[in-house]
């Protein structure tokens, strides 16, 4: 899902939400339902391209002071600096996994109430020609639309509930991963610049902290599957909970990073209960 967002000048920024709720599309009932879907996806919107523009900003600043303080010095140490940008990109995709994560959930707490229809509400963002095509998609491509998923049938909020803990899930496990890479970066970074910097080697013996956040985030994964599990047992005692179509319609859904073996084994272990 890619952040890179056109911006425009100050006033453009500032007028959009009243833009987004004034245009008439073909639905205007269906937007004036989904009101508040639309002003937390603008808003995710505008605080991913915020975040997107304080990373520019840092980048240019780092680059440029340890390009300049390297000349002052005239010596390549400075430029040792240069490493932490590896960090500070790995930062910002972290923050920003959080923000769209953080959006999904509220979004998809209103399809559980009944509030909106996820297919109606992404028809209804798609007609709202104000906002970039290709960040929204994005965003829209992580709902559960039942297009997508091939849901011909009315589906209770039981149901709904047990597709977005599995959906939360499998994005939690790619946020666990996201920030298991930050820290082995910057644990790297910190301690190769330590080396450099008072020549010594016995600083590298830090490195030994990045197999244990390693072995920290794939506990917590470990233990998120095994929370989700025992909330989807509890949701299948439900008499209108049908297992064969929630297994069916999770299997559509895209569970990258999560291997296929353990995608079959999770999903297997519901099936025999």
């Amino acid at each position: 899902m890619s952040p890179f967002i056109k911006t425009s000048d100050h006033s453009f920024r500032s007028n959009r939400t009243r833009t987004v709720a004034s245009e008439r599309p073909d639905t205007e009932a269906s937007s004036s339902r989904h009101a508040q879907a639309i002003r937390l996806t603008t808003q995710a919107i505008d605080k991913r391209g915020a975040l997107y523009r304080y990373l520019v900003v840092a980048v240019v600043l780092v680059g440029f002071a340890s390009l300049i303080w390297a000349l002052i010095r005239w010596s390549w140490w400075p430029l040792l600096g240069l490493i932490s940008l590896v960090s500070l990109c790995s930062a910002f995709f972290c923050l920003d996994v959080y923000l769209v994560n953080r959006w999904r959930r509220q979004v998809l707490e209103m399809w559980i109430q009944g509030r909106i229809e996820v297919d109606n509400f992404c028809d209804t963002m798609m007609n709202l020609r104000v906002l970039p095509e290709r960040t929204l998609q994005g965003l829209l491509d992580t709902l559960p639309a039942e297009k997508k998923l091939g849901i011909r049938e009315k589906v209770s909020p039981s149901m709904r509930n047990a597709v977005v803990l599995t959906i939360s899930i499998i994005h939690a496990c790619q946020f666990n991963r996201t920030i298991s890479v930050t820290a082995a970066y910057t644990l790297a970074s910190i301690f190769a610049l330590c080396t450099a910097l008072y020549h010594s080697w016995g600083t590298l013996v830090g490195l030994l902290l990045i197999p244990v956040v390693i072995v920290l985030c794939q506990g917590s994964t470990f233990l998120r599957f095994r929370k989700w599990k025992k909330q989807i047992l509890m949701l299948c005692q439900q008499p209108e909970f049908l297992t064969d179509q929630f297994v069916a319609i999770v299997k559509k859904l895209d569970w990258k990073p999560i291997p296929e073996r353990k995608k079959r084994q999770l999903l297997s272990c519901l099936l025999d209960v």
